[in-house]
């Protein structure tokens, strides 16, 4: 799909949202030449393009369509923190290694969303604003890629 404004024209690919999935959005990659904007659920990197290497940081950092496949693969998980059910801050982070705190002001609950589900899970957070995030256990590890 492409896509267009004043000044600027991107080109996307929109992955829908898994069945039964209770993300809020799918999974969207937009291009606009030299740079890639991935979108899961709340959370967004922007990366370069085409990659480049560098030895001291892993691929799904640095190439657009590692981070891709690593979201579908349930790999990476989108986590979003949220103040009156309005979002305050969201990140990627590795399924089972997301870890706090999270330091926003009166955020009051951390939302996981994986591709498929099997991170999902809400949680409160203390009075005071901060989240200690080896609170958050997985139950489950990351099917096999």
């Amino acid at each position: 799909m492409e896509r267009a404004g004043e000044g600027w024209r991107t080109a996307s690919l929109v992955l829908p949202q898994a069945a039964g999935s209770s993300r809020d959005a799918g999974l969207e990659a937009e291009d606009n030449g030299d740079e890639v904007t991935i979108l899961s659920d709340h959370s967004q990197i922007h990366m370069t393009w085409p990659p480049f290497v560098n030895q001291e940081v892993e691929a799904v950092w640095l190439d657009p369509m590692a981070m891709i496949s690593a979201i579908v693969a349930e790999e990476m998980v989108a986590v979003s923190g949220w103040t009156d059910g309005m979002l305050k801050v969201a990140t990627l982070a590795e399924a089972g290694r997301v870890s706090g705190p999270l330091k926003v002001p009166r955020i009051q609950c951390i939302r996981v969303r994986s591709w498929l589900g099997t991170f999902d899970q809400d949680e409160d957070v203390q009075p005071g604003g901060t989240w200690p995030g080896e609170r958050l256990r997985f139950s489950h590890t990351a099917p096999a890629g």
